[in-house]
């Protein structure tokens, strides 16, 4: 695979002020001749998948052309452009749509038989997709719609037991994905075990998911879930505790939530808090330090230890709702962080912006906060009729703007994409969100379980179940032609 080294060709960098006026000096085709070098957009596409939290191994660069790469870099500035060229009621026609066909087995096995597929995981960058059903799967899309989806997963882990998606996150190195499931044992249902699985894209033709940790819960009495997964540490759900768990050092620890509302709370972790929202308040926790972790023990046996929430907050309703957060993908440590509460039913809308106070705060505060930016009434906005069903996809930033897709609810489901100013400050002033349906009504299925469609808004990838149980691709960006 190509590697990019990019420190020869970006030792400085120009305001676009300076770079206007050298351009304005330059004849027409000498602006033509700096289009046309590959070198040029490896620079710009390599950067923007930094900033945005692409992963790399998405684009094989060896084999791209400088159109390809062109087209690539700009991805997501012509997928905002044609939704915004929308009228209301329209919807965009794909550039190129397919059924996915999930085949069993390999070519070299010559089988040809269908794959049981229940959830839709798309990786940033949208070629590769993962899969779970009676195993995990991850399937290679291309990573343009000019390029034919291959008919065999590349890669399988398949499992004997009840095994539950966690999360599915880049590894350190850029070229590696990290998959967290939760399994229950069928012989002792109250018992679960949290499974690490690691597996380089780039280390051979047939990449392979290799075991790295696993963590006994023990005696579970409610509900289990991965709120977090990272290169090293995973926070998790198990009634009633947060369990932080360091699977790359091997050591583990839990506090107690008191006072809780419901069984199954949700969350979400920053760089150093986690916020938990049951029925009744959001509570902030600072995530504890190094030495507040034991080693893991061989029974389950977790070491509690004290931890109370540094604020609490009355929710808004006690009605559910769902949340879309900045990419777990997204990983620069100058990127900002946002929040986007939705509630199913109602037509209310929150954004929030995450900060941290400077290295010397006060120990009274919590290590991050949500600072609002706005909240609507219509959270879809005049572009489009209806209410949020279950299910959205990350936010994803586009220089001012964010953007997600959610699932229209009722049984004439469609996805629906959703475009919000980034704050710019503190603010509880009413937003108008920008929304266009990608799909016609009744589409999409209408199921309420998690996890039937996700969307890519770098590439203008969305893949989706049908109300017939199909999988579609569908790819909104012009793909590019010719040398």
């Amino acid at each position: 695979m190509y590697e990019l080294n990019t420190q020869e060709i970006t030792g400085f960098q120009l305001s676009v002020d300076i770079l206007i006026h050298i351009l304005q000096n330059l004849d027409a085709k000498d602006i033509l001749r700096v289009r046309q070098f590959k070198s040029v957009w490896l620079v710009v596409l390599d950067r923007a998948c930094e900033r945005y939290g692409i992963f790399k191994p998405t684009f094989p660069l060896d084999r791209m052309s400088t159109l390809d790469l062109e087209n690539a870099s700009t991805s997501p500035y012509k997928f905002l452009r044609s939704i915004k060229g929308l009228d209301e009621g329209d919807y965009p026609v794909p550039y190129h749509t397919s059924v996915l066909r999930f085949h069993s087995g390999s070519r070299s096995t010559g089988k040809n038989t269908g794959h049981d597929v229940k959830t839709l995981h798309l990786i940033p960058g949208g070629r590769f997709l993962l899969t779970s059903g009676r195993s995990y799967c991850l399937w290679d899309l291309g990573y343009s719609a000019n390029v034919a989806a291959k008919p065999f997963p590349f890669a399988e882990l398949l499992y004997l037991e009840s095994s539950g998606f966690g999360a599915v996150v880049p590894g350190s190195d850029g070229k590696s994905i990290i998959l967290g499931t939760t399994q229950r044992h069928e012989m002792a249902p109250q018992h679960y075990s949290i499974n690490i699985h690691i597996m380089d894209l780039t280390e051979s033709q047939t990449p392979t998911f290799r075991l790295a940790a696993t963590l006994l819960l023990g005696v579970i009495t409610g509900p289990v879930r991965m709120y977090h997964l990272g290169d090293s540490l995973a926070i998790l759900w198990s009634h009633p505790y947060v369990v932080l768990w360091n699977w790359a050092g091997g050591v583990v620890c839990k506090w107690y939530v008191d006072k809780l509302a419901g069984i199954e709370p949700q969350a979400f972790v920053s760089d150093n808090s986690i916020f938990l929202w049951d029925q009744s308040s959001m509570r902030v926790w600072d995530l504890p330090a190094g030495d507040a972790f034991s080693p893991i023990s061989d029974y389950g046996d977790i070491v509690v230890i004290p931890n109370r929430p540094k604020a609490s907050v009355q929710n808004f309703s006690d009605e559910g709702f769902i949340m879309s957060t900045t990419s777990p993908w997204h990983r620069s440590p100058s990127a900002d962080r946002y929040l986007c509460q939705l509630y199913p039913g109602m037509p209310y809308l929150r954004l929030f912006s995450v900060k941290s106070p400077s290295e010397s705060r006060d120990d009274f505060l919590p290590g991050s906060y949500l600072v609002p930016g706005g909240e609507s009434d219509n959270e879809y906005g005049p572009g489009f009729r209806g209410w949020i069903g279950q299910g959205v996809s990350s936010l994803f930033q586009c220089e001012d703007e964010l953007v997600l897709c959610s699932r229209s609810g009722g049984e004439q489901s469609a996805l629906v994409a959703m475009v919000l100013k980034v704050p710019k400050s503190a603010s509880l002033d009413e937003i108008v969100p920008f929304s266009r349906a990608l799909t016609p009504c009744g589409s999409v299925t209408p199921s309420w379980s998690l996890y039937q469609f996700d969307f890519c808004a770098f590439s203008g990838r969305a893949v989706y179940f049908t109300p017939t149980g199909d999988v579609l691709v569908s790819d909104y960006v012009l793909p590019s032609y010719g040398a």
